[in-house]
């Protein structure tokens, strides 16, 4: 059998990480280049870093619903802060009572409905030529 150290498997999670956040990043500049333009590729990642830890405190840590919780923040235009401005995505994300897959879905749902709104210069992005 094969005995992997902590050492190793500290190593091995940072790999996963670095890999996963090197595949978010593409993913960002393709999916919403309008919001990714004109920001340095170290200020995506910046932001990128800080919607993951601010994701974690949430309580997302999958892969998939802190992908789309990430993407959702470039979308709206919060990924400075790296957690969302509005009153209503602050209350699903902190409804203790959903888990990380429910929060986000619900988060993209009141985008989509409205009850969440893109930033004023990224709604004036989309009005002048679409996002992504």
């Amino acid at each position: 059998p094969m005995v992997v150290n902590r050492r190793q498997l500290r190593e091995l999670d940072h790999l996963a990480s670095q890999q996963f956040v090197s595949e978010l990043l593409a993913h960002m500049k393709e999916a919403t280049p309008r919001l990714c333009q004109g920001l340095a590729e170290r200020e995506i990642l910046r932001r990128i870093h800080l919607a993951i830890r601010a994701a974690e405190s949430f309580g997302i840590t999958t892969r998939r619903s802190t992908w789309r919780y990430v993407h959702l923040l470039f979308e709206i235009g919060d990924s400075e802060s790296g957690a969302p401005s509005s009153p209503v995505a602050m209350a699903i994300l902190n409804d203790s009572h959903h888990d990380a897959r429910l929060k986000v879905s619900r988060l993209w749902r009141a985008y989509r409905e409205g009850r969440v709104s893109a930033r004023p210069q990224v709604a004036a992005a989309a009005q002048a030529g679409g996002l992504g």
